[in-house]
């Protein structure tokens, strides 16, 4: 009919193939955990004096909604300044 066909053998590479599968995996495993960052406090000079609190104004009895509205809006805006003042202040000592 023809020709005949003459098989080869190719060598077994297996054993070297999962043996170096098992080393690549063992050697991976093999990891060391992560240490913690140190963090050591660090003495820096600050600012000594905090920023004055502001006097707030109060809403009395007598007041109609127009002055308790302008009292109120008043009364946010010296806080949000005295927050920042704060704020600047710490992050001064950071």
């Amino acid at each position: 009919m023809g020709a005949p066909v003459i098989l080869i053998e190719r060598p077994r590479r297996v054993g070297k193939t999962a043996g170096l599968a098992a080393l690549l995996l063992a050697q991976g495993a093999c990891g060391g955990k992560e240490r913690p960052p140190v963090t050591v406090p660090v003495p820096v000079p600050c600012i000594k004096q905090m920023p004055e609190k502001p006097v707030y104004p109060t809403v009395g009895d007598g007041d109609g909604l127009f002055q308790r509205v302008q009292k109120l809006l008043a009364e946010r805006e010296l806080r949000i300044a005295y927050e920042q003042r704060m704020e600047a202040t710490l992050e001064a000592c950071r």
